[in-house]
């Protein structure tokens, strides 16, 4: 991306080796251009997708990266982490709750699998949770954290404002105003909403998982307990849930 340009991202810090990764801890690392300025937790939809439309319109023929195959992984991982040894005993209560809410959505996601397997679709370079990962910088933004970088359909980047037309409609005219082809699918936009629903429940399951610390485990279930009772993400799946 910013070889092609992008200037509204962080650049790769090369290696010696003149690579862009090395091996750090057993792993792999790579390292980012620090950005000076404010993390903003909300951005203005036309500051954001104006960026994203110059993303969009990167060529993505030659590009390797992984593309959305409108899987329910995320379904799959949630019952393998639920299922494993370590998650106290009142965590998994909360959990067995909230299963007849959960189940309903879990046959949702593979229901809009399906649907959204049966179209084809144009795939752009998305970030996957670009509104949550900008930083102002002297009056403009930069978009960070591109570890979930995925060649996937627009919606991946606007379900979260499936909740509300206006802001839809933001986003279909300011990628309009960018010479980026886009009408929202409703069906997209579900699948996303629920696919992320577990994503997000799986990332709880993961922190309590990874760590022994029993403050940071009190947090996290405090946080998921917020999560599954009544967060922002129901007014999107309240919309979906009336879309057949």
């Amino acid at each position: 991306m910013t070889d092609s340009g992008i200037s509204f991202i962080p650049k790769i810090i090369k290696t010696k080796r003149e690579t862009t990764y090395g091996e750090f801890n057993g792993g792999m690392a790579a390292v980012f251009e620090y950005v000076r300025g404010q993390h903003l937790e909300q951005c203005s939809i036309e500051q954001l997708f104006g960026r994203l439309s110059k993303i969009y319109k990167l060529k993505t023929d030659e590009i390797s990266l992984k593309a959305e195959n409108f899987g329910a992984d995320t379904i799959d991982t949630f019952h393998i982490l639920k299922n494993s040894d370590g998650l106290p005993r009142e965590f998994l209560q909360f959990i067995d709750k909230k299963a007849f809410i959960i189940s309903g959505y879990e046959e949702r996601l593979r229901y809009f699998s399906a649907k959204c397997r049966e179209d084809k679709y144009v795939f752009h370079i998305t970030h996957g949770d670009a509104g949550g990962n900008c930083i102002l910088n002297d009056g403009d933004i930069y978009i960070v954290d591109w570890d979930s970088v995925m060649l996937a359909p627009i919606e991946r980047d606007a379900w979260v404002y499936m909740n509300d037309k206006r802001q839809l409609d933001i986003i279909y005219s300011v990628l309009a105003e960018n010479h980026v082809d886009y009408i929202p699918c409703q069906n997209l936009l579900c699948y996303y909403c629920y696919y992320f629903f577990f994503y997000y429940l799986d990332e709880y399951l993961k922190m309590i998982l990874c760590t022994e610390n029993s403050e940071h485990i009190k947090e996290t279930a405090r946080n998921m307990s917020e999560y599954l009772e009544d967060s922002w993400i129901y007014r999107r799946l309240d919309i979906a849930d009336k879309i057949r």
